[in-house]
């Protein structure tokens, strides 16, 4: 059995009560010492978070880019290129960023997480040359809906394509911001479309997405896209719920402001009622996550309501004293729950990554 140092330390030191006590035979805890195998130092991780280090270098140093009014300055001296010229410029630097990954997934095939890396560096190329697309259209802003539906498009044909759950992702993003823009647009001046304010509208597309994820399931080809999938449709929907909890369905600020802090409470209990639920779920088919969706939001609401219904009434010592005492209550419970990790398979410690 492979495992993490603490984990082997936490195990040995187990055993060896158990042995004290009498409840393992010294032969049978000898056996299982040495079955104990622990784990090396973990590159695979390493590479993981290097290569998510140098990608969001490369966004620093773009965004530095184009905030330095020197550079822009250079640049525009050294191209006196439009903003066509750029968006054909990035496009094809994206293209050759695809061509490069799909070549070497072929002859690199174990190298998983510096392809995903080339194929998430092309993203960037395509976000960046729509948005010169934008500019040399007008503006980004008039073409904002047609721009995120074309780079959903290219996401999710990208993301078939090399069986990316990483690019399918991008594609989910930019398909919340498409989803976003249009029924605003649609929704007109009282900014309701269909009687539901941004936030509801996101809870029903959360909703549509995790259902496709279920039904994904059943396809062989898109299979490889259903966490992705199933991620980002929790994330809509529970982020939209507890948006609303806070919010309600209430389409400006001054509408909100004129309401009592109770009219919000039906969307806490729906909220508590759901995370409740993908609790059960999540216990009932051992699916991660749904529990840790579930476990997380349940949190998030109590702590919201214990924000909005105690801030103004509570002593401040108080407040943050009773705040202070249910994180080290939930600490401990998380640490009796994490002391027990180590009964986990390694495959199962890989899936959980």
């Amino acid at each position: 059995m492979e495992m993490s140092k603490q984990q082997a330390t936490f195990l040995q030191t187990a055993l060896e009560q158990w042995e004290k006590d009498q409840l393992l035979a010294p032969e049978t805890a000898h056996n299982l010492r040495q079955s104990i195998v622990v784990r090396p130092f973990d590159w695979r991780r390493l590479a993981r978070y290097s290569f998510w280090a140098s990608l969001a270098c490369v966004l620093i140093a773009l965004g530095a880019l184009l905030f330095d009014d020197w550079l822009l300055k250079m640049a525009a001296r050294l191209f006196e290129a439009s903003s066509f010229f750029l968006c054909l410029f990035f496009g094809i630097l994206s293209g050759l960023c695809y061509t490069w990954a799909f070549y070497r997934r072929k002859s690199h095939p174990q190298n998983t997480y510096s392809n995903e890396a080339l194929v998430l560096l092309g993203s960037i190329g395509t976000a960046t040359a729509l948005g010169f697309g934008g500019h040399a259209l007008g503006s980004v802003e008039q073409h904002l809906g047609a721009l995120t539906l074309l780079a959903t498009l290219i996401y999710g044909t990208l993301g078939i394509f090399f069986r990316s759950g990483t690019m399918w992702f991008m594609a989910l993003l930019a398909l919340g911001v498409w989803f976003g823009v249009k029924t605003t647009d649609w929704a007109g001046t009282n900014g309701y479309f269909m009687g539901a304010n941004i936030p509801l509208r996101f809870v029903f597309l959360g909703a549509l997405l995790i259902v496709f994820a279920f039904i994904a399931t059943k396809y062989r080809k898109l299979v490889v896209l259903t966490d992705a999938t199933y991620v980002g449709g929790m994330i809509y929907f529970f982020g939209a719920l507890w948006l609303l909890s806070i919010f309600g369905n209430y389409s400006s600020i001054e509408l909100w402001h004129g309401v009592r802090q109770y009219t919000f409470l039906p969307w806490a209990i729906v909220m508590a009622i759901t995370s409740m639920c993908s609790i059960y779920w999540g216990l009932k088919t051992e699916d991660t996550v749904a529990r840790g969706f579930g476990i997380t939001f349940l949190l998030l609401n109590l702590y919201t309501r214990f924000f909005e219904y105690f801030w103004d009434n509570t002593h401040k010592a108080l407040f943050f004293g009773i705040l202070g005492i249910s994180f080290w209550a939930l600490g401990s419970y998380a640490e009796r729950l994490w002391k027990l990790a180590f009964l986990k398979t390694d495959n199962g410690n890989t899936s959980s990554n």
